[in-house]
């Protein structure tokens, strides 16, 4: 989001904008950015590695919304089980 535009271009009834801020993400941009330069020797990817903190700052997450629904249904369903499961191990 080099230009700090990219939520006027969204729908925030169908997509959440986040951050990037888990190293999980950072590591995944950055990863696909060294493939996209070595594959095509893009000097946009060169530009973004070589300042990485800061582009790194730029990026966007977009999320769907019901995607992001369903995963923290997951983890609250996982959490449960953690818990009950804790209480069955203590008898």
């Amino acid at each position: 989001d080099e230009d700090g535009d990219f939520e006027s271009r969204c729908n925030p009834q169908m997509v959440g904008l986040e951050r990037l801020e888990e190293t999980e993400d950072l590591e995944l941009v950055h990863g696909l950015l060294e493939r996209h330069r070595e594959y095509t020797e893009s000097t946009v990817a060169t530009r973004l590695l070589k300042d990485w903190p800061r582009a790194a700052a730029r990026f966007v997450k977009v999320m769907p919304t019901e995607y992001r629904r369903v995963l923290n249904e997951q983890r609250e369903a996982s959490e449960e089980r953690s818990g009950e499961a804790v209480g069955a191990a203590r008898g």
